[in-house]
């Protein structure tokens, strides 16, 4: 019921479903000492890292090649810091690099021995920019090829099932008219549940809208 509720208060608010999914992960998360996010935002309220349980912004940095005012890193190429940190955010960017194995590499080097590496991509989501759109990556793919040099701690599908996929689709044409949003989103969660009572694969495992990661070094 929290989770219907928290879906809820974000729909109502104009936020995807991916997101809205993505931060349901995060806010349970606890992060200790020093970490920084990629693809972070000036707002601090936008950044994933806010969400997480007993957040202090004093331990954060902040990355964006399309902000100015934060740290500029080109993932794309080999990351320059001398710091290492505890932690490591990188939400909705992966499916944006050409060469996504020279961001991964240079992650795993500044990355703290133990500690841990937290993200998340689309899949069953609309082509979107800022600054092109390259790949989609299923749960498998992460497991064998991408975080194969990490412990796996937990890779999961995000979403409930093809109707609450068709909603997000959709959300875009909808998304400023809120109580519309709210009544289309409990509908699709309700026959998606329906429809899984009589399969025997869980729905969202066939139609996720993304895919959520933590993983240890």
């Amino acid at each position: 019921m929290r989770k219907y509720f928290f879906l809820m208060y974000h729909t109502f608010k104009a936020t995807s479903l991916c997101r809205i999914l993505q931060l349901w992960e995060i806010k349970h998360i606890k992060l200790h000492k020093k970490i920084i996010e990629f693809g972070a935002s000036e707002i601090k309220e936008k950044n994933f890292c806010f969400y997480t349980i007993d957040y202090q912004e004093k331990n954060s940095v902040f990355s964006n090649i399309n902000h100015q005012n934060l740290l500029f890193i080109d993932l794309e190429k080999k990351i320059k810091i001398k710091s290492k940190f505890d932690n490591v955010l990188l939400f909705n960017v992966l499916e944006h690099l050409t060469d996504y194995k020279i961001a991964i590499s240079g992650i795993r080097k500044i990355l703290k021995k133990d500690g841990f590496f937290i993200g998340s991509t689309p899949f069953l989501y609309r082509v979107h920019g800022a600054p092109n759109d390259c790949f989609r990556f299923t749960k498998y793919i992460f497991k064998e090829k991408i975080l194969n040099n990490f412990k796996i701690n937990n890779v999961i599908n995000l979403g409930f099932g093809p109707f609450t996929l068709c909603y997000s689709v959709i959300f875009d044409y909808t998304k400023y008219i809120p109580f519309l949003n709210n009544i289309l989103l409990t509908l699709s969660i309700i026959i998606d549940f329906l429809i899984g009572l009589f399969v025997k694969t869980p729905l969202k495992e066939i139609y996720p809208i993304a895919i959520f990661f933590k993983v240890k070094k």
